[in-house]
């Protein structure tokens, strides 16, 4: 995903435990989960950022079939390669989660 601000956010789920993560192409220490990923963009303690959420959530997580689920690159110039070939996603939030 990139943003107005020009940042691109490599989103992806972990191998090992299935959840989801981002990483910023721009700077290196910007990654880790949504939840960091709202404290970070919106200055928000854990508090505030579990009330951002929870209308996000049902009381249990049902995927959504029509969203493929990424599945995990283990060879680095594969990654970037596919990379390469996204098409940019539109985001009407520009990085930032509505609600």
């Amino acid at each position: 995903m990139t943003g107005k601000s020009g940042d691109t956010l490599l989103v992806g789920v972990d191998g090992g435990d299935g959840h989801f993560f981002y990483y910023s192409m721009r700077d290196a220490q910007d990654k880790g989960s949504i939840i960091d990923f709202i404290q970070k963009r919106q200055h928000l303690n854990l508090g505030e950022v579990r009330k951002k959420l929870r209308p996000w959530i049902k009381d249990i997580y049902e995927p959504n079939p029509k969203i493929p689920m990424p599945k995990p690159i283990k060879d680095r110039a594969a990654a970037i390669a596919q990379l390469v070939k996204q098409k940019p996603v539109q985001n009407p939030y520009d990085f930032e989660l509505g609600g």
